[in-house]
Order: structure tokens, then sequence, then C-alpha cells
């Protein structure tokens, strides 16, 4: 384990064994926190986490939901409905977990479906005021992360959408970008409440643009992943290098 300023990294061999840890990591902070808790998942491969997740750490203090979604008519698009099917979040949900969903209705746009998301993630800060917010954060390897896809091209609409805004979530077309390109995501300012964070990213692929997002000198436009540097408690699992 290493202290890399404000990031705590612990390095693995291998992927399976970094999402082990970052999944044990999980519950052991889910079972000290103490009151309400909002904890958002990241899609992806940092789903991985899910797998190594103890059910008994939930109750009725959790509600759960996703830091980004795809807006899409597609079931198996959804990151909300990938969560919501696997099995320890089953039994979180027996346990009495609640639950923010963010699949989309039928002909719902990006715009409407972030209203609607941010609407029940504000509610829940009101009502919970002193809540804690978790999430889970991985990387693609385009250095997206949350839903936030690189604008290295245009430095002004990434700012527009993600950073200087008063929203917490965004619906927008990513175009060519990604392969979903409907899609809702957490913003900059969102990411500044959340009280701790899991990150994992696995893959030899990831490697240099892990790296990059280490760097305070590289800009989020560029590297969206690059906000690790600026986010509150964060511990980093991965099976990459992060010395060049």
């Amino acid at each position: 384990m290493t202290d890399i300023s404000p990031v705590t990294v612990v390095t693995s061999g291998n992927a399976a064994k970094a999402a082990i840890q970052a999944g044990n990591t999980l519950s052991r902070v889910l079972e000290d926190a103490d009151g309400p808790i909002l904890l958002l998942f990241s899609g992806g491969s940092a789903l991985k986490i899910l797998d190594s997740l103890r059910p008994n750490v939930f109750s009725s203090c959790v509600t759960f939901t996703v830091l980004d979604e795809r807006c899409s008519s597609d079931p198996a698009a959804s990151n909300y409905l990938k969560v919501l099917m696997h099995p320890v979040m089953k039994k979180a949900i027996g346990r009495g977990a609640r639950s923010i969903n963010t699949t989309a209705s039928a002909g719902e746009t990006p715009t409407k479906l972030a209203a609607k998301f941010e609407h029940e993630l504000r509610k829940w800060k009101i009502q919970f005021p002193d809540g804690k917010i978790i999430a889970t954060v991985g990387m693609g390897p385009d250095g997206h992360t949350f839903g936030m896809i690189p604008y290295a091209e245009d430095p002004l609409a990434f700012d527009r959408m993600f950073v200087h805004t008063d929203h917490w979530v965004v619906g927008y077309d990513a175009g060519d970008k990604n392969q979903y390109p409907l899609r809702v995501t957490t913003t900059v300012p969102f990411a500044g409440l959340i009280t701790a964070s899991i990150w994992y990213v696995s893959g030899q692929e990831k490697t240099v643009m892990l790296q990059r997002a280490m760097d305070p000198s590289i800009p989020v436009h560029v590297v969206p992943a690059r906000i690790i540097l600026d986010m509150n408690d964060v511990t980093l699992f991965t099976d990459c290098p992060l010395t060049k």
C-alpha cells in the first residue's frame, strides 16, 4: 500500500485480487459507517467489486444507485439493472436497502432522465443532510470516469457540462465518442460531495491512462479520471503499475 497524496493506492499482481480487496474494503466502510448511507456504483469492470461485497453490511440505512446511466431502451445496457440483479444486491434489498431507479422510460430523453435522477439525489440529501455518500469508481481505457467522456478538443464544452454547473446530474449526447452515446452522469460538483470513494481500475491496457490520471498537470477534460486527485478519502485498487 502506498500513498500518492491524496490517494491511497493498493496495487496487486492481478485484477481478480484487486477486485476482492476493493470489495472487502467497501464492506468494511459500510459496516463502520454510522447513520444513513447513499451508495453509488460505477458500471463496467468496476461492477466486479460487487462479487466480494458482504450482504450483511446492508440495512434500511442504505440507499443505493449508480454514478452514471446509459439512456437506452435496452435493459441489458442499464447500469442500474446490472447492479439491481446482482445476487448480493438482491440480498441487500431483502435486508431493507432501498434504491434509486435510473432506468430510462420509453422515449425518455437524457435531459429528462437526468432531472429525475438529480431530484432523487437532492431529496435524499435534504432528508439526510449528515448522511455519508460512498461511491465505487472505475475508469475506461479512454480515461473516462463516472459518465464523463473526454473532450480534449473542446474544453469549454466539457467544463460547461460537467464542471462549471449547478447540476448534480446531466444528460447529454456523446455522439461517436462512445458505444452508448445517450448518457446521464453525475458531475464534478456532485463528486465533491462524496465522502469516500473506492476506485477499481484493472487491465494493463489502462496503465498509461491511469498514470496520466494520477498526474496533476493533466486537465480533466483530457482525462476525466484525473478528478481522482480532487476527491475526498480515495482508495485505489489496481493491477496497473503506476511508475512510468
